[in-house]
């Protein structure tokens, strides 16, 4: 589920991370919210004064996804350090992803089965609160899955299904061992 880009679905990406930050900073900047230390790890990040001039960087400076998944790394300090709105984002990182997870666990009808759900991806390997937090939420909603890091790469994979498609009578064994 998901993966319909950034614009559409890309919740609980290092994208959405940064731009939940983004919101969090400019509320706080208002008095909507709290202060946070987002904040001042942004300004140095970007090497803005203000946080009217965070806004015009990201506008003018950091105008491919990529830049700005960069920025979400800030929010897991923050969070190390304490920070409220820091932890607020990671944890609906979390549970967005729990829940396209859990949507494709639903539509596998896989609900009741022993599963393991591997977790892959930069935010996985990068964010202790993501990681943890989602693990709670599918180990609650799934008593029986195992979540795990991944035992190979992704790409073993792609190799894995294009030999096995080269001839289904063989096994991928037979394929890396002549």
């Amino acid at each position: 589920m998901g993966g319909w880009g950034h614009l559409f679905s890309d919740e609980g990406s290092a994208y959405a991370i940064a731009i939940d930050a983004l919101k969090e900073i400019v509320k706080s900047h208002d008095g909507r919210e709290k202060p946070t230390r987002m904040t001042e790890k942004m300004l140095t990040v970007t090497g803005a004064k203000t946080v009217d001039e965070i806004v015009s960087l990201i506008y003018m400076d950091y105008k491919d996804k990529t830049s700005i998944a960069g920025l979400s790394k800030i929010v897991d300090d923050a969070c190390a350090e304490g920070d409220e709105a820091a932890k607020r984002v990671l944890e609906k990182a979390a549970m967005d992803l729990a829940a396209m997870c859990q949507a494709t666990i639903r539509n596998l009808s896989l609900e009741n089965d022993e599963i393991t759900v591997v977790l892959n991806g930069g935010v996985f390997k990068n964010s202790r609160v993501v990681r943890s937090e989602f693990t709670r939420l599918i180990k609650e909603k799934y008593p029986n899955a195992v979540v795990s890091d991944p035992l190979r790469d992704a790409a073993w994979g792609a190799i894995y299904l294009a030999l096995e498609s080269l001839s289904p009578d063989k096994t991928v064994k037979d394929h890396l061992i002549p």
